[in-house]
């Protein structure tokens, strides 16, 4: 019998590797947000309005916040900003004054597993031909504004400069004293205090009238509350990672 020579051993190698090769399935090519969103519209024609006018109320768009970085301008200017990823927001209903009352557009954006799917959201998602959304909100519009369902906006639908109002559930941080909740001073360090350097102080009046007043700043929950950001700059928009960048800060944890 002749012995095994190196050349048998390396060809019998590259025919398992390429049994191996031929069972694992290739990888699809991964889209970018921008050639996604060129597919998903293509069966839309969307007619811009003119003129706008101040009563014209477009509808918003909703992401989730990545993080913050700073840029520099051309004067080199160090510009702070919030990234927001715009992650498949889509026109999930419409609905209509003489219908529901009310002209808006129900938005839905990111995803979620099916099993976890409430069944009213489940069954609004399959009538308008979208996956399953993360989270829905509605946006008051004006009829002239209206887009169809299924309908995907992304970053496009903001320009560079514009001045936007950014909405956010702000962090959760528990209970906590009326220091770190309102500001207050506190008690004096030293000289006579005893164990009462964080505390509010008196709350309450004599016997008229004999109450605490509504409103008080007391010891309470704090954060974990619907914020609302007025007037913040668009400093510049991604297409192909669907990101958008706010100037200052967005309420919220990433």
């Amino acid at each position: 019998r002749p012995p095994r020579t190196t050349q048998g051993v390396s060809s019998a190698a590259s025919d398992v590797y390429k049994r191996q090769i031929m069972k694992t399935p290739a990888k699809k090519p991964e889209i970018s947000y921008k050639e996604y969103e060129e597919m998903v519209n293509s069966k839309f024609e969307i007619q811009k309005v003119e003129p706008e006018t101040k009563s014209t109320i477009r509808t918003g768009i909703m992401g989730y916040k990545q993080g913050m970085t700073t840029f520099w301008d051309k004067w080199g200017k160090a510009i702070v900003s919030t990234i927001i990823q715009v992650d498949r927001c889509q026109v999930l209903q419409v609905k209509t004054k003489a219908k529901e009352g009310v002209d808006a557009l129900q938005i839905g954006v990111g995803d979620r597993p099916i099993r976890n799917v409430p069944k009213p959201l489940l069954g609004i998602c399959l009538k308008a031909g979208v996956p399953p959304k993360r989270d829905v909100r509605e946006f008051k519009i004006t009829p002239e504004n209206v887009l169809p369902v299924g309908y995907m906006l992304t970053p496009r639908h903001l320009v560079p400069g514009q001045y936007v109002d950014v909405q956010s559930i702000s962090k959760g941080k528990g209970f906590q004293g009326v220091m770190k909740r309102w500001h207050f001073r506190g008690g004096s360090a030293s000289h006579g205090n005893t164990k009462a350097h964080r505390r509010p102080g008196a709350i309450g009046q004599r016997t008229y009238p004999g109450k605490i007043w509504k409103g008080k700043r007391m010891a309470g929950r704090l954060g974990g509350k619907t914020i609302t950001v007025q007037n913040q700059k668009v400093a510049r928009i991604d297409i192909t990672k669907s990101l958008v960048y706010i100037n200052g800060v967005v309420p919220g944890s990433i």
